[in-house]
């Protein structure tokens, strides 16, 4: 949804960085840079060949890049598990040097999940999305008291540096407004946590080799899972939005809801209720903050925002 334009320096910086630690490291040298895909503070993702096959290399930036990588190093050795083969996969771990921040994995070749949901598949292809994510939570979660504060907290500092227009600027404080009302109805409740990656949308869904992949996983932790939920949904109603618009739901196209959350058993029908309104509107906030207003999703974006604002009575679904 943001433009894609990576800060300068990031980018002139990415491919000399990988090609010192080569010199310095022959079995890094194994791996041939064709372009860099995503770069920040953070990571750089290249495309490339590793010994001559199509893979990708993710350098993991700053002074915790090690701790990072041995990290992500572990999840993707436990994702290999059950994730490994079968419709629902992540690409395999082909080798990493945690010292120096760097994974290499398999390049998959296929069609993003995002180009399939303008057909009359589209509710099946969200329930694959759905059924990744539930496998993918299968194995680690727990059950906590949800607290809440830190994301209001968090969301309204991103809205309050938000600079845009008056109208936006009202959009943005009432938005704000509502989260708070929200909190008291979700706030010491038990919540699921699943150990995830926060990256779950439909831009990283690749289609291929007969089965759903799970692309540019970001650093593991503890998140509540329907936090990714949310993501995925608000994801959908901005960036791929249905012709009807009959059935909306804090924002959300009903239809899309439903068919997400079909697989995910994982999720109790109270977190349906009541967890998953308060993080659509979180994730909303999120997106808003970021979207530059000239572009063509911010229209969506802002609509979506009206309508969850629109919302009255008990906030659930």
């Amino acid at each position: 949804m943001t433009r894609n334009i990576f800060g300068l320096e990031y980018l002139l910086d990415a491919t000399p960085e990988v090609q010192e630690i080569q010199a310095r490291r022959p079995g890094i040298a194994r791996f041939a840079i064709e372009r860099v895909t995503e770069t920040d503070a953070r990571k750089a993702v290249f495309i490339g060949r590793y010994d001559g096959h199509p893979a990708e290399l993710t350098l993991l930036r700053g002074p915790k890049g090690p701790e990072r990588a041995r990290a992500l190093r572990r999840d993707l050795q436990r994702l290999a598990l059950h994730m490994g083969h079968g419709p629902f996969r992540v690409p395999p771990l082909v080798a990493a040097w945690p010292g120096e921040g760097l994974l290499v994995q398999r390049l998959i070749e296929g069609r993003p999940m995002s180009q399939a949901l303008a057909g009359p598949g589209r509710d099946e292809m969200i329930g694959r999305a759905g059924s990744w994510l539930a496998l993918l939570v299968s194995t680690e979660r727990r059950q906590l008291s949800f607290g809440g504060r830190y994301w209001l907290r968090r969301r309204g500092e991103e809205l309050a540096a938000k600079r845009t227009g008056r109208t936006d600027r009202r959009l943005a404080d009432e938005l704000s407004n509502r989260l708070e009302a929200f909190l008291p109805t979700v706030a010491g409740r038990p919540i699921t946590q699943a150990r995830c990656h926060g990256d779950f949308q439909p831009r990283n869904l690749l289609l291929g080799d007969g089965a759903v992949y799970g692309l540019a996983l970001g650093d593991p932790g503890w998140m509540p899972l329907v936090r990714d939920i949310a993501r995925f949904l608000v994801a959908l109603r901005v960036g791929h939005p249905r012709a009807e618009t009959a059935d909306i739901r804090f924002g959300i196209h009903g239809a899309d809801l439903d068919a997400l959350l079909a697989p995910i058993a994982a999720v109790p029908s109270r977190e349906r209720a009541l967890h998953l309104p308060f993080f659509i509107g979180v994730e909303l906030a999120g997106a808003f903050a970021l979207c530059p207003p000239d572009l063509p999703e911010a229209e969506a974006l802002r609509e979506a925002i009206g309508h969850f604002l629109g919302g009255s009575g008990p906030p659930t679904l």
